[in-house]
């Protein structure tokens, strides 16, 4: 949700990423790449997303890998380690040489990030046994940019909105839109605020993305009462009815499977896929199989309404 946009991404980099690495990026050659490319014949590899980019002054370039996690997660380290390694054997199949890859972990859970930013840490044996020492030189070494949303204080979103609505909106809502209400409804209150302060528009893209991505974990109804933060009737009749109109025209929200403008079943399918994504960041092949072979729309339009309510990947198992 947030880095799909360059410029959010470029804003991001240039604010959180620590200061011997932003200093060397060209900001204005990174551009957003289609992993479909990057790992193609790689397909249980599901990079969230990839960019590439330049050194400042430099012809040679690398890549930035986004991994997007709502809960501890033993097994991100070996997963990004995954990623790396289809992506350069893809780069050797290229014949070109190996890319440097910076691998960022994005992450909006309740509990304290209890991870070591090196990958050789998770050989504890090693890292608590002097006499083992020596094998450390032997094993794969690499660092991780952590990025934790518990980081980010209400003033300095507060600031970010009033120079950049589209990304900090998008980091307020994945802060808080797990289990925070009331902040949340605050944050809309405050991005109604400066949109008629500085003249935006209402009905801007990223307004109704992270609405949609609200919708997928409050449900409809509780979505509506965020957007009545937002200003006045009229305001609030207009960006109601494009909020509904994304949500059939896209697939984002319920609204598609229940209204007139019910799509075919692989349309139907999607919008699952889509929930599931937001709900829990990444889907699993074995998940997406599950879905594809489902053939019954009801059945699908049950399992789109219970995804608001379950909280673990457990509980979508037992659905599907």
């Amino acid at each position: 949700m947030v880095f799909s946009n360059e410029l959010d991404t470029r804003t991001f980099i240039d604010k959180f990423f620590p200061k011997d690495i932003r200093e060397h990026i060209d900001l204005d050659s990174v551009k957003l790449i289609d992993n479909e490319k990057l790992t193609k014949g790689y397909k249980k590899y599901q990079l969230d997303l990839s960019f590439d980019c330049k050194f400042k002054g430099k012809e040679s370039k690398f890549y930035l890998i986004f991994e997007h996690k709502s809960a501890l997660d033993k097994f991100v380290l070996l997963q990004i380690l995954s990623y790396m390694t289809v992506t350069w054997e893809t780069n050797l199949k290229q014949n070109k040489d190996m890319i440097p890859i910076i691998p960022v972990i994005f992450y909006q859970g309740k509990e304290k990030w209890n991870m070591s930013d090196e990958f050789s840490d998770q050989f504890k044996s090693i890292k608590s046994d002097k006499d083992l020492s020596f094998l450390s030189k032997y094993l794969p070494k690499f660092k991780h940019i952590l990025f934790d949303t518990k980081n980010l204080s209400n003033s300095m979103i507060e600031e970010g909105l009033r120079k950049n609505i589209s990304l900090y909106f998008k980091l307020a809502a994945l802060k808080y839109c797990k289990d925070s209400f009331e902040e949340l409804k605050k944050i809309f209150a405050l991005v109604y605020h400066i949109i008629k302060e500085q003249g935006l528009d209402l009905l801007n893209e990223d307004i109704l993305i992270v609405i949609n991505y609200v919708s997928i974990n409050y449900g409809p109804e509780r979505t509506q009462d965020l957007i009545s933060e937002i200003g006045g009737e009229e305001e609030l009749i207009t960006l109601t009815k494009k909020w509904k109109m994304e949500g059939k025209e896209e697939g984002r929200m319920e609204g598609k499977l229940e209204g007139k403008m019910e799509g075919m079943l692989l349309d139907a399918q999607d919008m699952v896929l889509n929930a599931i994504e937001a709900k829990f960041d990444a889907i699993s092949p074995e998940i997406e199989k599950k879905v594809k072979s489902i053939s019954d729309r009801e059945r699908l339009k049950n399992i789109m309404k219970a995804i608001f309510k379950i909280n673990s990947i457990s509980e979508l198992e037992d659905l599907l």
